[in-house]
């Protein structure tokens, strides 16, 4: 740890607090007990250094929104330490305590500076890793788990995280559906590896360096047949045989939209007889986080496709102009860079990336007709 971590964790009387000040329907995050404002703030894509993301978590922290979603990957950590540098300063200035809010984040992406240092074999490399693609692979093993609960901690500035999530690790499935199929033996070996993972966090739910754990998974509102389905009903008895009836297998996310209603509306085998997801959930006393409200992933012919339900209004009048012509003047002035100033900077300091320090033109000539929207750019 490069600092020293803040004391505590969300508690019920504290979030009750925070709850109420938000206004409107309280949520009770399954049988934690703890109490939730109705919304919560993601942080998929906030980073550190920009100053608007700061100003967004720190307003809704103050009107009383009580559960941040983060995860290890997030802007490669830059989420994390965002909001651990918020939570610090507020908790300073007594605008929130800690035992008002509910952190939550996740595990199980190898990506970007992570993947890089893992490949060049500046970190160990853990066992079971699944080489989904070039550019994302990923891992829910104890070892690997460890790890980024240490780095996530230290990221966060929390000593403990109230909830820690296994990350989408249907991977598994999805890399041998690429393959050429999925076996029952696949699937076996999925709940394999979740039970190993469960013990581990389990263990760690007695060291005090998480609240709770559970699983978040686009495929627990899929078909049955799905390559990638991910059944929450043998999660919650996976659960129980691994770890006991006390276990501490307490919190699902999903994604819940206009589109994707599968969670509510596709029923899945129990022993009980069918039961849709979050009816699993609810007879589980789980609590439930829902994710893509604004996003859909919808199936169709070929891939699926992503479309928006919300956007960033464009100027009103505008028109469009012809790129090519702007891209030539970018591509251009990078050459110039790599020809001129770069080249002299490479030189001078021995490092060869300073030749490929802007490469926009190149980016954009590559990407632009994949631009859906102002939102999208």
């Amino acid at each position: 740890m490069s600092r020293a971590l803040m004391p505590g964790r969300a508690t019920v009387d504290g979030t009750r607090t925070a709850a109420r000040r938000y206004g409107g329907a309280v949520r009770r995050l399954g049988r934690l007990e703890l109490e939730v404002a109705p919304i919560g703030f993601g942080g998929y894509r906030i980073h550190v250094e920009s100053p608007v993301h700061r100003q967004a978590l720190e307003e809704a922290l103050r009107v009383g929104v009580n559960l941040i979603d983060t995860s290890t990957n997030y802007t490669g950590g830059g989420s994390e330490r965002l909001i651990g540098e918020v939570l610090a300063t507020l908790v300073a200035q007594d605008v929130v305590r800690r035992e008002e809010i509910v952190v939550v984040s996740k595990a199980g992406y190898i990506q970007g500076p992570l993947l890089e240092a893992m490949t060049k074999g500046e970190v160990p490399r853990p066992p079971e890793i699944v080489e989904y693609q070039p550019t994302c692979w990923h891992c829910i093993h104890p070892d690997f788990l460890a790890a980024q609960l240490e780095a996530s901690r230290d990221r966060l500035g929390l000593a403990t995280i109230d909830v820690l999530l296994l990350h989408n690790p249907e991977y598994l499935l999805i890399d041998r559906s690429n393959r050429g199929g999925v076996t029952e033996a696949d699937r076996d070996e999925l709940f394999r590896r979740i039970a190993a993972a469960f013990r581990f966090l389990e263990a760690e739910v007695e060291r005090g360096t998480i609240g709770a754990y559970g699983v978040s998974s686009n495929a627990f509102g899929g078909a049955e047949e799905d390559p990638d389905f991910v059944s929450l009903a043998r999660l919650v008895d996976l659960a129980a045989a691994t770890c006991g009836p006390d276990n501490h297998f307490a919190v699902v996310q999903m994604p819940l939209n206009l589109y994707e209603t599968g969670p509510l509306r596709r029923r899945q085998a129990t022993l009980e007889g069918p039961r849709s997801a979050l009816e699993i959930a609810a007879q589980a006393d789980l609590g439930v986080l829902t994710n893509r409200p604004l996003n859909a992933f919808v199936r169709g012919e070929g891939e699926p496709r992503m479309i928006r339900l919300a956007d960033v209004g464009g100027r009103a009048g505008g028109s469009v102009r012809d790129s090519a012509p702007l891209l030539r003047a970018v591509c251009e002035l990078e050459e110039r860079w790599r020809q001129d100033l770069g080249r002299v900077l490479a030189a001078t300091s021995g490092d060869e990336r300073f030749t490929e320090l802007f490469r926009w033109g190149e980016e954009l000539t590559r990407g632009l007709d994949t631009i859906r929207d102002l939102g999208h750019w």
